[in-house]
């Protein structure tokens, strides 16, 4: 599995988000945390559970902590694209971070791509409806046709879009708090 910080307080606040998520969305508990621990980039529970422990022992070791991010010469970037649609189509929450651009899904079936270096995004699918874009990948070219800019502010993702089925808005519900971390982890991969 791959390895991301989850100190003792981080996890604590999943717990305690998976406990709301299971009050507010009337969803057993398993389900809130691997719902909760996919928003911030885990594959399920009981890997925040396994990095929480690794965490621990990397301390205790005198190591500094980096995340495993995915390079993207590893995989096909495409591919993820089609990972992350296929999420987004089912109504599951994952996100995925590829060296400085990061894809995600949503349960509304909303699906994003998101250069966390220059903050632009492209949306690859609008509430459960693939949305039409443009990524090039080969050996001699790598090109994503980003149609917007980003932030993230207080919670919450705040896009301006050429799409005109988004345009401007402030959308409530994405894991921004889970991408504003996962943008900090890659900033300071990029500095060290």
């Amino acid at each position: 599995m791959r390895f991301i910080p989850a100190s003792d307080i981080f996890v604590e606040k999943l717990r305690q988000a998976a406990k709301k998520a299971t009050r507010l969305k009337k969803i057993k508990l398993a389900e809130a945390q691997d719902r909760v621990a996919r928003a911030y980039g885990f594959n399920h529970w009981g890997h925040v559970i396994w990095c929480q422990k690794a965490t621990a022992q990397r301390v205790a070791a005198g190591e500094v902590l980096r995340a495993d991010l995915i390079k993207q010469s590893d995989v096909s970037f495409l591919k993820e694209v089609e990972y992350i649609l296929g999420l987004a189509a089912a109504g599951k929450s994952h996100v995925v971070a590829l060296e400085h651009c990061v894809l995600f899904s949503t349960e509304d079936g909303d699906a994003w791509v998101l250069d966390a270096n220059d903050g632009l995004a492209l949306c690859l699918s609008w509430h459960g409806r693939r949305q039409d874009f443009v990524i090039e990948e080969s050996a001699e070219r790598f090109f994503v046709g980003y149609d917007a800019d980003f932030m993230l502010r207080e919670g919450a993702f705040v896009v301006r879009s050429d799409n005109p089925r988004i345009g401007s808005r402030t959308i409530l519900g994405y894991p921004a708090q889970g991408l504003a971390d996962l943008f900090e982890n890659i900033r300071r991969r990029r500095t060290t």
